[in-house]
């Protein structure tokens, strides 16, 4: 594929969930300041992204996308042995906040056109860790996330 048609997909998948989309370098939030990394803004249903100018932006953007487009975002489906791990509202805090961004990059991988699996492993890979850096929260909670997918999606 080329980027024409990378953007051409997101905007198109936007375009569908009544989603904005702003694509630029640099990113700025709403206030005008420059941000370091694209975001989706629940209020405003739109999306920031950089230029699609290679498959990991192209994938980063699906997964802004993803955060607008999920139905589940805030409905977690936690079994009863999950919430008794959850002993403080930090670790809850983190657990949803995980939780969002594993779900939006599953979005990501299940809209993108351009599945070369391996590839994107490393960019969803890449995503989460910034994200959720200590590796002990994926491994304790990361097959309750695909447990729950699989269930309720």
């Amino acid at each position: 594929m080329t980027h024409e048609q990378r953007e051409w997909h997101i905007r198109s998948v936007a375009k569908v969930h009544k989603i904005g989309v702003v694509i630029a370098d640099p990113i700025r939030m709403p206030d005008g300041t420059v941000t370091a990394s694209p975001y989706a803004d629940q209020k405003l249903r739109s999306i920031h992204i950089w230029p699609i100018v290679n498959v990991e932006n192209y994938y980063i953007g699906l997964h802004e996308l993803g955060h607008l487009i999920d139905k589940r975002a805030d409905l977690a489906m936690i079994p009863d042995v999950v919430k008794a791990l959850l002993d403080s509202t930090n670790e809850w805090q983190a657990y949803m906040e995980c939780r969002r961004e594993w779900r939006a990059w599953k979005i990501a991988g299940m809209i993108g056109l351009e599945i070369k699996q391996d590839q994107f492993l490393k960019i969803l890979s890449k995503g989460l860790a910034s994200y959720c850096s200590d590796s002990d929260t994926w491994e304790r909670y990361t097959h309750v996330y695909r447990e729950e997918w699989r269930q309720y999606q």
